[in-house]
């Protein structure tokens, strides 16, 4: 039974009689169809159109030979099976055919059923090259995708983890919580159980502790062991990674087996350094986890320098701020000091009622700018001794959105502007400037509603006198459920009987 299916014969011979031969043979054939040429170029013109599946050339033909032929065809298509028809077979022809590529001989004078035989041995020897090369194939393309994956696994961690340092170090209100978070982060990508951050003191070239994170208790410890404090400044030194490995000869009693020191630059100038620990023998610190702490260290360094930025200028920006109030309140005798009065009322109140660290810097934040519109009102209106009129009470009613816009424009939060803008509500919705009502105010506003009365009533005015703490505190109960939050005012009250809150504070 053939192996093969059916397949297209090339013979190519100087001798007609053997080309003959194969064309009686073969021309009737259910399994084989028969083309011919006698001689090398008119073979290849054949191959080129014909396509064979398989070739038989005479080794002696004039012109091209049988073994130059073959190396042409097999630059052709390198898959062809071809065997060598001679009268003449010799050791040297033999070993150069082979070399060339050829896949067996048959040696003249032969039998025509013999070329079967040849035919089917050759193709067998060819399925099983066939099946070897796709074997050695797949395996080296399994080996070749391996080291792919693994180099893209690889890539993948990498950007993981960079993205998480992208991600992880973000902008803070201050250096302080950065050098915290860097301290975390560091122990995290490196596998690390102990970090510092150390800040170089430029005038006496010490290294002073800013942040530290331990994993356990056991390794908590502010202090920087002096073995880590001169690995520190050895990474200053050499501007780069230094790295520390535990000597048993050295005698140093430690639970740290390994330590690196990464130097952390703002502009290239050294402004401190990193340094992270293992703990456990044989347990140190890879090229990787080098790269990650460099990344980490630059990422770092530079929101360090926006956050200092930022603090800057929040500085200029709320010392700007605050001496439009206090050109405000120059402007009134009466009102001196009222906004810094508010704001510590209002944080007083609000820690009471379970304020965050964060609401409690809006409100005093707000509450030390809560009439900063009033920038915007005329003395003659501002200043009034007798009751204002319809007009000049609207315009007064306009110093919270002024104040709302002038913190808006300077690029400030949101919150703070809502607070400003809501100070002058009330519960029932009469307030203004938006006539907003009851949980629609903003929580914030409703505490500094409550504090503003307070230190109103409580303080000489223009048009009126002041009143006691008592009568203020009556007058803040009466107006629970309509003018404030009744929550509020109970809170507010509560802490007035106290002594907490007074006039005097």
């Amino acid at each position: 039974m053939s192996m093969h299916d059916y397949l297209k014969i090339l013979a190519v011979d100087d001798d007609p009689g053997v080309l003959n031969v194969f064309k009686t043979y073969f021309e009737h054939s259910d399994q084989y169809s028969i083309v011919t040429a006698s001689d090398g170029p008119s073979a290849l013109d054949v191959f080129s159109k014909e396509q064979p599946d398989f070739l038989f050339t005479d080794l002696a033909m004039p012109g091209m030979d049988g073994i130059a032929l073959s190396k042409r065809i097999l630059e052709m298509d390198n898959t062809i099976p071809i065997v060598v028809m001679t009268a003449y077979p010799s050791m040297e022809s033999t070993i150069m055919a082979l070399q060339t590529g050829v896949s067996d001989f048959i040696v003249k004078p032969f039998k025509i059923r013999d070329v079967d035989f040849i035919i089917e041995k050759v193709m067998a020897q060819k399925e099983i090259m066939v099946e070897n090369l796709l074997l050695k194939s797949q395996h080296a393309r399994k080996k070749e995708l391996e080291k792919i994956n693994m180099e893209l696994a690889a890539t993948v961690e990498e950007m993981e983890k960079l993205n998480f340092i992208l991600r992880k170090v973000d902008w803070k209100k201050n250096s302080g919580e950065l050098f915290d978070q860097l301290t975390n982060i560091s122990c995290e990508i490196s596998g690390g159980h102990l970090c510092y951050f150390q800040l170089l003191d430029d005038s006496t070239g010490s290294l002073y502790p800013l942040a530290h994170h331990a994993v356990t208790e056991e390794l908590d410890n502010e202090d920087v062991p002096d073995f880590l404090d001169a690995l520190a400044k050895q990474s200053l030194d050499k501007a780069g990674p230094a790295i520390w490995g535990k000597d048993p000869a050295s005698g140093l009693i430690t639970p740290l087996h390994a330590a690196v020191a990464i130097p952390f630059n703002i502009k290239d100038k050294p402004l401190g350094a990193i340094t992270v620990c293992k703990t456990g023998p044989g347990n140190g610190f890879s090229e990787q986890d080098l790269h990650y702490l460099s990344f980490l260290g630059k990422r770092a360094a530079l929101v360090v320098e926006n956050t200092a930025l930022y603090e800057n200028l929040c500085q200029n920006l709320f010392s700007t701020l605050y001496a439009f109030v206090e050109a405000i309140e120059a402007r009134d005798p009466y009102t001196k000091q009222h906004s810094a009065r508010v704001a510590d009322i209002s944080c007083i109140i609000g820690e009471h009622l379970g304020c965050s660290a964060r609401e409690l810097d809006l409100l005093d934040f707000s509450g030390k700018l809560h009439d900063i519109g009033k920038i915007g009102v005329r003395d003659k209106i501002l200043l009034k001794e007798a009751q204002l009129d319809e007009e000049e009470f609207r315009i007064i009613k306009t110093h919270p959105e002024i104040g709302a816009n002038i913190v808006g424009h300077m690029g400030l939060l949101k919150e703070e502007t809502q607070v400003i803008l809501h100070h002058h509500e009330r519960w029932d919705g009469e307030g203004y400037p938006n006539k907003v009502g009851g949980e629609d105010i903003p929580f914030l506003s409703r505490i500094m509603t409550v504090a503003d009365a307070f230190d109103a009533l409580t303080s000489d005015r223009a048009y009126r006198k002041k009143v006691d703490d008592a009568a203020a505190c009556e007058i803040v109960k009466k107006n629970a459920g309509a003018q404030f939050d009744p929550v509020v005012a109970e809170a507010f009250l509560d802490l007035a009987a106290q002594g907490k809150v007074t006039s005097s504070l």
